[in-house]
């Protein structure tokens, strides 16, 4: 026989026992998952922000926001052409549920120092959220490879478009206008912007034909015209090597890596290479300059093809770099933005903060050979870019 007396006991316990589990399930319940770890910030209430508190991708789509990702560094030229593009879209649709969030992930050590970036972001009237991610935490988790990169997340946590590097604007605007109009924004009396790449300068197009081009003589007049730009050069012994080759044309420079070196340059240039004349360190990032006392003989010098040409540096102490363009100094038609020229007509740069400095903004798009004159020890030289815009830079 059943002892009911037991039995009640026991069901009153199950009957606690349930609803101890389902208080302790309100109480320990997870909130919502927005976004997949793959595509968060890490840590983000503990890293450095500007311009805003710390924040999310997960929280801000969490709130109903759609969220734009732009990976970039402060010295990279690629990403400093995409700010104003990203400045409208800041201004245009933030209030409609809007956010981007700048990553900024250095490309060399000086990158990572605080003061440097909130000046570059002064400079560019970059007012949206921006995170450092000096340590390679959010481009690892991000998988990513590129300076610029841009990532669009929907209301729903979903990667839904990707863009790597220059260019794409007007496709990039419409994703984004999708997005919001998904959510019922009324964006009629917001035009589209009309650049979808800078324009490239029509004295480009007809000029040089490489070996691998697939463009020679015969079929030069054809739809499809090809110009060879320089390759993006780097001077440290860390990048000296990449798919396209090696990077110094001094031979000596490969046996020499991390010490000071007296160079001798009697090579006949090649693109794509950069040439050394003497006393310069071979550091990891960059090439040092090493003589107290400037001479005709102390420079750095390489071929190129653009109708631009940029370079990064830094200083122990503020210093001059005297700039040469096939062995003469600039005229003013030839000087970039950081050009300066003292009274005896010499262009130099002054190198008083570590940046991109603009070095030349030619006429049309050539081949010449430019010539960097260091005037004091300890400049850093880390790398050129190159450009063939109508605009310059």
């Amino acid at each position: 026989m059943l002892d009911w007396k037991l039995l009640k006991k026991y069901l009153s316990i199950l009957i606690l026992a349930v609803i101890l589990f389902s208080c302790s399930e309100d109480i320990k319940s997870e909130p919502e998952i927005y976004i997949t770890p793959q595509h968060e910030i890490p840590n983000y209430e503990n890293t450095e922000w500007i311009n805003s508190d710390p924040i999310s991708i997960g929280g801000q789509v969490g709130e109903g926001k759609i969220v734009l990702v732009d990976f970039w560094t402060y010295t990279c030229v690629n990403c400093i052409r995409t700010f104003p593009f990203i400045n409208e879209w800041n201004s245009k649709y933030k209030d409609d549920g809007l956010v981007i969030i700048g990553v900024h992930t250095p490309e060399f050590e000086f990158e990572k120092k605080i003061k440097n970036i909130k000046k570059s972001v002064e400079e560019n009237n970059l007012d949206y959220p921006i995170v450092l991610d000096n340590d390679f935490d959010i481009w690892n988790e991000f998988n990513n490879r590129y300076w610029p990169a841009k990532y669009l997340f929907n209301s729903e946590g979903q990667v839904v478009y990707a863009h790597f590097g220059e260019g794409g604007y007007i496709e990039a605007e419409k994703e984004i206008r999708k997005l919001l109009e998904e959510k019922n924004k009324d964006l009629s009396n917001k035009e589209l912007g009309k650049i979808e790449n800078q324009e490239i300068d029509e004295s480009v197009f007809g000029g040089f034909y490489a070996e691998n081009s697939g463009m020679n003589d015969k079929n030069a007049d054809g739809e499809r015209p090809f110009y060879r730009m320089t390759r993006e050069l780097y001077m440290g012994s860390e990048r000296n090597l990449s798919y396209g080759g090696v990077y110094c044309g001094n031979i000596d420079y490969y046996d020499n890596i991390g010490s000071p070196h007296n160079y001798i340059d009697d090579y006949e240039y090649s693109h794509n290479k950069f040439y050394l004349s003497g006393n310069w360190n071979n550091d990891f990032e960059s090439v040092i300059s090493g003589s107290n006392s400037p001479s005709e003989n102390e420079y750095l010098s390489f071929k190129f093809r653009s109708k631009s040409v940029n370079g990064v540096f830094s200083s122990d102490n503020e210093s001059k770099l005297f700039v040469k363009l096939d062995g003469k100094f600039l005229e003013e038609n030839e000087a970039g933005l950081d050009i300066s020229f003292d009274n005896k007509g010499r262009s130099y740069i002054n190198i008083n903060e570590p940046k991109m400095y603009s070095l030349l903004i030619l006429p049309e798009y050539t081949e010449k050979v430019i010539t960097l004159l260091p005037q004091d020890k300890g400049i850093s030289v880390f790398a050129f870019t190159f450009g063939s815009y109508e605009e310059g830079f």
